[in-house]
């Protein structure tokens, strides 16, 4: 028993170790390198777009932000699906399917029910 005690001792990481740690200021930094970099990509730039491109090369599970005229359609390529952004709106794809459209009044509906 008491062996058994010393070798799960041993076994247990230390929690100090900086190493079982993620830094938040630089896992943040290295989020804003990515959007940046995605900033820049010209396929992202407006116009049409390939959505199914993106979806490989960024995932499956995809969320879209944008307006009319591509951004319904690149909606109806990804997934079949008939809609019309007027504004800025938000869509989450997963595999193909739209689990979620926020058109502009949704979406200030869920804000101003958030600042309460």
């Amino acid at each position: 028993m008491t062996q058994e005690l010393v070798n799960r001792a041993e076994s247990t990481p230390d929690l100090d170790s900086a190493e079982l740690y993620t830094n938040r200021e630089l896992s943040w930094l290295d989020f804003n390198e990515r959007v940046l970099e995605l900033a820049e990509d010209e396929r992202l730039a407006g116009g049409p777009f390939d959505a199914h491109e993106l979806a490989t090369e960024f995932g499956e599970d995809l969320m879209l932000v944008g307006h009319d005229p591509d951004f319904s359609l690149a909606v109806h390529r990804m997934t079949g699906a008939q809609m019309r952004m007027p504004k800025s709106g938000v869509v989450a794809v997963n595999h193909g399917e739209l689990k979620v459209a926020l058109r502009p009044a949704e979406l200030r509906a869920l804000a101003q029910g958030s600042a309460r």
